[in-house]
């Protein structure tokens, strides 16, 4: 009912390590905890073995996270992303099908 844990392991490491020597990546920061708990905690000094450094998400969110209470103590004004990913105005979507010359749907 359960992948043996070496398993997952190998299978992080040989995506990672693809991530890396195919595809260029610099650094490695996994998209979920248990990817990154995997490299960071469970493979043996894990950027010799996948030929780049691997940061582990949780700990980098944290991070950032502490830098912006921090900047902000010294008074700089805070950094807001809200709305940087939202769906487009509907106007602008359909001028843009029409360009690309795809269907508004």
């Amino acid at each position: 009912d359960q992948t043996p844990t070496g398993e997952v392991i190998s299978a992080v490491v040989v995506a990672a390590r693809a991530c890396a020597q195919e595809d260029g990546a610099d650094v490695i920061i996994p998209g979920c905890t248990l990817a990154g708990s995997v490299l960071t905690h469970d493979v043996p000094d894990a950027e010799s073995v996948i030929g780049a450094p691997v940061l582990d998400g949780m700990v980098t969110g944290f991070k950032m996270a502490e830098m912006m209470a921090d900047l902000r103590k010294l008074g700089v004004p805070t950094v807001s992303r809200r709305g940087w990913f939202e769906k487009p105005p509907a106007q602008d979507f359909e001028t843009l099908r029409r360009f690309m010359e795809r269907p508004v749907s």
